[in-house]
Order: C-alpha cells, then structure tokens, then sequence
C-alpha cells in the first residue's frame, strides 16, 4: 500500500495494520522496515535539513518503531531492526531517540 507523497497518512497506516496483524511477525517487521523508509525518505525530500513538521514526524517514525520492535519474539530480528531503526534515528538528527533505541536494544 502506497499512499505517494503523503508520508503521514502511510504512518497512519502503518499503526492500523500494526493493530490488526500483531500476531504475524513477518507483517510487524515489513511494517517497521516501511516506517524507517519513511523516515528515510523524508530525509532525501528534505535534504537532510528537517522543517519543524518533518522533524515531528521522522521522531514519531522513530517512536513507531521503538514500541514495535519488542513485540517480535526473534532475537534476532529485535536487534536487527534495533540497529537499523537507531541509525535511521541518527540520519535524522534524532539523537535522544536513536540513543534511546540503541540503549533499550543493546
């Protein structure tokens, strides 16, 4: 699902469905991998150089994906999306959020 260039309604998105698959892990970790797209995303769009709005936003990215990584049984998956999810929190100048999940996962 793809909702172009309206990145938060495909983060609205992404809570809906995280409530409605939480049972299936491949679901809640695609979820995640598409929630750090976003983020990501928003960086290129922005040029690295957040507004007030997509600063706001890539932080509650960041809040996505720290609540969802511990709900996954895998360990292995937990740490890699703890990694991947902390250093796309630093690529957005989110410090105290990626050091959070850097701290929480490690």
């Amino acid at each position: 699902v793809s909702f172009g260039r309206d990145f938060e309604q495909q983060l609205s998105f992404c809570v809906e469905a995280r409530a409605t698959f939480c049972n299936l892990e491949p679901v809640l970790v695609q979820l995640i991998h598409t929630v750090n797209q976003l983020a990501m995303e928003t960086r290129r769009v922005m040029r690295g150089n957040h507004s007030r709005k997509t600063a706001a936003f890539v932080r509650a990215c960041a809040a996505y994906c720290f609540i969802s990584i511990p709900s996954l049984s895998s360990i292995f998956s937990r740490l890699n999306l703890y990694l991947l999810s902390g250093q796309v929190a630093l690529a957005n100048q989110c410090l105290s959020q990626g050091e959070q999940i850097f701290h929480f996962g490690f």
